[in-house]
């Protein structure tokens, strides 16, 4: 019954942002880089804080307005570049000044902004759009299906130090149906080979579980359960998002 009552949650939620980030990406222009700026800005506060709650909101400030002027800012790639270089400076500095992991905190700030900027460029692109519904819908399927699969057949356990939840029966339903789920939807839209098809969802459901590996990692490290409490039964936007983020980049 719990079970039941915590999918149904989970399910909710995934659907509201699903709704919410398919609404902006149809709509496009100024809605989808509000969105994007919007979605970077709370998983740099998560990030720095699962890196440590030690002054975590001025690391998140921080790499935020970095965020914000590059993802809005339409100047020369080389000012682009030099605003990179300057916020990872900054928040390396302040992490070190806060006796903060500055590697950690660095790379938060470059993952996000990567994964940010390939939406931009996919959305620029011909069949960018669908590309990236098929992604965000190959990811979500194989969470799900993983989640059910392991709570319901159960046993042995993937990483027990690192994810105490995850189980192999668990791992084989998120790459069955994360992989049909990639399969089915690009037969309508690629004329690649089926062995290719197949070979890119593999890889997309891979790079999921592994992304979804990491921020589990460290998370444990910092003995802490959610990234934040803005998604009911889910904890944080980076639990959500930890294997599409993956994925992007």
């Amino acid at each position: 019954m719990v079970l039941f009552s915590d999918l149904k949650l989970r399910t909710i939620s995934s659907l509201i942002l699903l709704f919410i980030s398919l609404s902006a990406l149809f709509m496009g222009g100024i809605y989808f880089d509000i969105f994007i700026t919007l979605i970077s800005i709370i998983l740099s506060f998560e990030w720095m804080r699962i890196i440590s709650n030690n002054n975590w909101i001025i690391r998140g400030i921080i790499s935020s307005l970095g965020l914000i002027y590059i993802l809005t800012n339409n100047g020369s790639d080389s000012i682009l570049l030099i605003s990179v270089v300057i916020t990872t400076i900054l928040i390396s500095s302040f992490s070190r000044l806060f006796s903060v992991s500055a590697f950690l905190s660095s790379i938060g700030f470059i993952y996000i902004l990567s994964a940010m900027s390939v939406l931009q460029l996919l959305m620029g692109s011909e069949k960018g759009l669908i590309g990236i519904i098929i992604i965000f819908l190959t990811v979500i399927v194989s969470e799900i299906s993983g989640y059910i699969f392991g709570n319901i057949i159960g046993g042995p356990k993937l990483f027990k130090k690192i994810s105490p939840n995850k189980t192999w029966s668990g791992l084989s339903g998120s790459f069955l149906f994360g992989i049909l789920n990639y399969y089915l939807f690009s037969l309508f839209y690629s004329s690649n080979s089926s062995i290719l098809i197949f070979s890119i969802g593999f890889c997309i459901v891979l790079i999921s579980i592994l992304g979804d590996l990491t921020l589990s990692s460290l998370k444990r490290r910092s003995n802490m359960k959610d990234s934040g409490f803005i998604l009911p039964g889910h904890g944080g936007l980076f639990d959500r998002l930890d294997g599409l983020l993956a994925v992007l980049v």
